[in-house]
């Protein structure tokens, strides 16, 4: 459990994340999201393929514009999670050409040295996999969290809103999570997801 400190008592800590779900519909027909499966249930890589790269009305790539487009004059760090390697470095691809946000970006994953990796984490946005960040030290400035992939537990849930520490005394950290309603399983995972952080943000605060 090195991906974020927190417990499931979450009543433990001042409470300042605020949550975002941002749902959206690509209208994925149903034999799409049937290819999306493997034999242990729903494969959240295999969505991301679609969402990402074969959706032909690039819903996930408009929505991830929107949020940094919203946040960009926010203080603080960016991460932006998503399910493989080879897409943080499609994102990171998409970002640097496609927006003009004077930031600093980098990926974090296991295919980088260690020295990419450190010089990553003073970066203004980071993208990275849940398992890479996990095993990694703590992002000092953290602020904002992205979150492109379905997650379907609580636990992981936890780990995830976990890696947004306290950023100051007096001021909110922010976890987006876009969803794609069309897609019956992601909105399932959400509905999971949303029961438990509603017990540990501050607020949830709905987003179209």
């Amino acid at each position: 459990m090195k991906f974020g400190q927190e417990t499931l008592n979450y009543a433990e800590k001042r409470r300042h994340i605020v949550y975002f779900p941002i749902l959206y519909s690509s209208n994925c027909p149903d034999y799409l999201e049937t290819s999306m499966r493997n034999n242990y249930g729903f494969d959240s890589r295999k969505f991301f393929k679609y969402a990402w790269d074969e959706d032909e009305s690039h819903m996930m790539r408009n929505k991830l514009r929107d949020v940094l487009n919203r946040v960009k004059d926010v203080e603080g760090k960016i991460l932006i999670i998503s399910p493989k390697i080879d897409t943080c470095e499609s994102i990171k691809s998409y970002i640097q050409e496609y927006m003009d946000l004077d930031k600093s970006i980098g990926t974090i994953h296991s295919r980088n040295s260690e020295s990419e990796n450190n010089h990553s984490k003073e970066c203004d946005i980071i993208v990275s996999t849940v398992k890479s960040c996990g095993t990694g030290t703590d992002i000092k400035g953290l602020r904002i969290l992205i979150n492109l992939e379905p997650i379907a537990t609580t636990l992981g849930t936890n780990q995830l809103s976990g890696r947004l520490r306290e950023y100051a005394p007096d001021k909110d950290t922010y976890l987006f999570d876009l969803v794609d309603v069309s897609v019956k399983r992601c909105y399932e995972m959400y509905r999971t997801r949303l029961a438990f952080l509603k017990k540990k943000c501050k607020k949830v605060v709905m987003l179209e």
